[in-house]
């Protein structure tokens, strides 16, 4: 975020990463794409955001983002995140 000069708010960092943690698969990670056909209502939508298989990309790129939002090595799922990329990456 500092690349490009933008900043947020506490408030908008808090609600990107309740957003990031909500979408997580049951497995634990994230993938890669969101599996959508058109037009489906909002709530559809919603609930095939996470449709794809958690990959090592995708749980990566979604950890550090979290990261640069301001969460802790430490904080909530993060070591589970983390356990999680170690395992996949194996």
């Amino acid at each position: 975020m500092h690349v490009c000069g933008q900043t947020f708010r506490h408030e908008e960092k808090v609600e990107m990463i309740r957003y990031l943690l909500n979408k997580r698969r049951p497995e634990g990670g994230w993938g890669l794409y969101v599996d959508q056909s058109f037009p489906m209502s909002t709530a559809e939508a919603d609930s095939r955001h996470t449709a794809a298989p958690p990959t090592v990309f995708g749980t990566v790129m979604n950890y550090v983002t979290l990261r640069l939002l301001g969460m802790g090595p430490e904080e909530g799922p993060m070591p589970e995140i983390r356990g999680l990329i170690h395992k996949m990456g194996a």
